[in-house]
């Protein structure tokens, strides 16, 4: 006895980047541009991306120490 399955349905699928959304305020500005200037530092060629998604992103670094500090450390990620 064979069941049958339906199939899955094929979407091309989408980058991250294309989906993040601002989450809030930049609550700390200078503690923002720092996390950009040590990203920018770590990416080399990725920047252009990391440029398009700032704007989602700025509000995370800005609010949270711990993870521009995962950032710093490792932007490649």
């Amino acid at each position: 006895m064979t069941v049958e399955r339906p199939r899955a349905t094929v979407r091309a699928m989408t980058r991250l980047l294309e989906r993040l959304t601002p989450c809030g305020p930049v609550v700390d500005p200078k503690a923002a541009e720092r996390a950009h200037e040590a990203i920018g530092k770590k990416v080399g060629e990725a920047m252009p991306l990391v440029e398009a998604a700032w704007p989602a992103l700025a509000p995370v670094f800005s609010a949270s120490p711990y993870l521009a500090g995962l950032a710093r450390r490792d932007g490649r990620r």
